[in-house]
């Protein structure tokens, strides 16, 4: 029986289809949804080239992006809650800092079911075009998919 689902929120629209899908189920099913956000520290702290001296000016702008790099939009985040709160659903945020297939490996060993949208743009600097996450996780995933 299916008793928790782990929705991968990328801030994407595409990601909307899942979350939809992913309250239909926790609704049939009386499960538990748990929608995850990752900040993707490892490509904004990534080593760069950088002139003598700019080292300091590198960390200070890592820790402005580190500030800005929320998974989803605040918008967005209002959106899910209020419809998950509407559907009647269990469900709880999650929001992690790292590289985004590793964070969802190591979160969906909790969960029965990983939902993602048919692309994803967990990497930062990606909005406009999918990244790997969804093709490293499957790669990856140990057989368990």
């Amino acid at each position: 029986m299916l008793k928790s689902i782990l929705i991968g929120l990328d801030g994407s629209p595409s990601s909307g289809a899942a979350v939809e899908l992913g309250i239909q189920w926790a609704k049939r099913f009386h499960a538990l949804l748990v929608g995850l956000g990752i900040v993707d520290e490892v490509t904004i702290r990534k080593p760069e080239a950088e002139p003598i001296g700019g080292g300091y000016y590198k960390r200070e702008r890592d820790e402005e992006l580190m500030k800005q790099a929320c998974p989803c939009d605040w918008a967005d985040l209002g959106t899910i809650c209020s419809a998950m709160h509407q559907s009647d659903v269990s469900f709880k945020l999650l929001q992690d800092t790292g590289l985004p297939y590793e964070e969802i490996l190591r979160e969906s060993q909790r969960y029965d079911l990983v939902l993602f949208s048919h692309e994803t743009h967990f990497r930062f600097g990606t909005v406009d075009q999918p990244d790997e996450t969804l093709w490293n996780v499957l790669k990856r995933g140990r057989g368990r998919w």
